[in-house]
């Protein structure tokens, strides 16, 4: 049977050692001694090895404790770190400069000509931009100008032309008109003439041939140029035998004279309008 003191511990949090049992241990025999022979390897020297140094960072970092000892041996009331040193010592006046008027004049004399010269220089500049505008103003008003006189320049000049271009087309035209007026006078009259004697000559026939509807005897009497005479007389055909026929060549037109009735042709006054009209 296994006693419970070899499982517990009397105090755990201490010690892990079971308890212990009140018999009296069994002395254990003793081994004698036993000799072992040397025997001679080698008469070198011995080798000893260097020992590595150790890294910075994996040194041991000193406990507390020496540190706090260290500083507990330190006198803080007889130590002397500079505090106390005698002020009197220490020459002030030595290491000042001294200023004077002269140096203040002086100082004064140089800010004024740095703040005149940075005056100049900004008052240049804006001379410079100024100029600069003012040419680049005047460059674009000159331009403007030239275009202008350019465009009105060119407008006079296509008016002119196209007055010269028009009178030379309506000079031109009037010649052309005037050339086919004479020409359509001198082909077309003679044409409108004879077919405007024959219409007349026809209409004549026809009012003679209504007053010899009755077949009897009348007194037609016509008097006219030879050439129109002729003419009427042809487009009568048989009835010409009813009519006088008597030449006159001082008239232009024909004259038919039957009891109280007269008719007359209007040819002088055609003539007239197809004359007018062919001018």
């Amino acid at each position: 049977m296994i006693s419970l003191a070899q499982y517990l511990t009397e105090f755990p949090e201490e010690s892990d050692r079971p308890f212990q049992s009140l018999k009296a241990a069994k002395p254990k025999p003793e081994k004698k001694p036993s000799f072992e022979h040397l025997t001679l390897v080698s008469d070198a020297p011995a080798k000893t090895k260097k020992k590595k140094s150790v890294p910075l960072q994996f040194e041991a970092i000193p406990e507390m404790g020496e540190a706090e000892a260290a500083l507990d041996e330190v006198d803080f009331d007889a130590a002397d770190f500079g505090f106390d040193a005698d002020m009197a010592t220490v020459d002030l006046t030595a290491a000042a400069t001294t200023i004077t008027e002269a140096d203040l004049d002086a100082a004064r004399a140089e800010g004024q000509e740095a703040g005149r010269a940075e005056a100049l220089t900004e008052a240049e500049a804006r001379v410079a931009v100024a100029v600069a505008e003012a040419v680049a103003a005047e460059r674009a008003r000159a331009e403007a100008e030239k275009a202008e006189a350019v465009n009105a320049t060119r407008l006079e000049v296509l008016a002119e032309e196209g007055n010269q271009l028009g009178a030379m087309v309506i000079d031109k035209l009037e010649r052309i008109e005037a050339a086919l007026r004479t020409s359509l006078a001198s082909v077309l009259k003679p044409i409108a003439i004879d077919a405007r004697i024959r219409q007349t000559v026809e209409d004549l026939a026809a009012a003679v041939a209504v007053l010899s509807l009755d077949g009897r005897a009348l007194s037609l009497q016509a008097i006219g140029p030879a050439l129109l005479l002729d003419a009427f007389a042809e487009a009568l055909g048989e009835r010409r035998g009813f009519v006088a026929f008597e030449a006159n060549e001082t008239m232009t037109d024909i004259r038919i004279e039957c009891d109280q009735t007269t008719l007359e042709t209007r040819l002088a006054d055609w003539k007239n309008a197809l004359e007018e009209a062919l001018q």
